[in-house]
């Protein structure tokens, strides 16, 4: 991983948790980005949460790298917004009512998945399974094509 060019904006890193980490003097600076590395935020997150700019946060990434402290998780999958979630709930409750924004939480977490950090790879998915708690075949086939274009749009 090469954190010394390119867009590192999508990059998700976590600590390398090191027997000898004592041996190593840290500024404050690593300590907040090494601190805000959770394996899940990528390095767009961090620049916001702590407010830095991204030549200073691409030099102490590198600084936190060259000591071995980081590690890649992986590039961020896309996430569905927030925005798919409501008119998601909103289809939904035109043929199962005010529970479908509990239905969605529940699958959602059935699923292993959170929605913040739903991958948009999934979404068909999620759909089909919501689906399968609509008990008319016909309703079941107008909600799913109810959110053709709108799966279009947002995956």
């Amino acid at each position: 991983m090469d954190l010394r060019s390119g867009d590192i904006s999508r990059v998700v890193l976590r600590p390398n948790v090191r027997q000898d980490m004592e041996a190593f003097k840290l500024s404050s600076a690593m300590l907040n980005v090494l601190a805000a590395l959770d394996g899940y935020r990528d390095v767009s997150d961090v620049v916001e949460m702590l407010g830095m700019g991204w030549g200073e946060i691409r030099q102490v990434l590198i600084k936190l790298q060259d000591r071995d402290l980081i590690a890649l998780v992986k590039e961020r999958e896309q996430a569905l917004s927030s925005r798919f979630f409501e008119i998601l709930e909103e289809r939904l409750a035109a043929y199962m009512g005010p529970v479908a924004g509990m239905l969605i939480d529940d699958t959602v977490q059935s699923m292993g998945e959170k929605k913040g950090q739903f991958p948009s790879r999934r979404a068909v998915e999620l759909v089909d399974s919501l689906a399968g708690e609509i008990s008319s075949v016909g309703k079941k086939q107008e909600f799913r094509r109810s959110l053709d274009e709108i799966l279009e749009q947002f995956t």
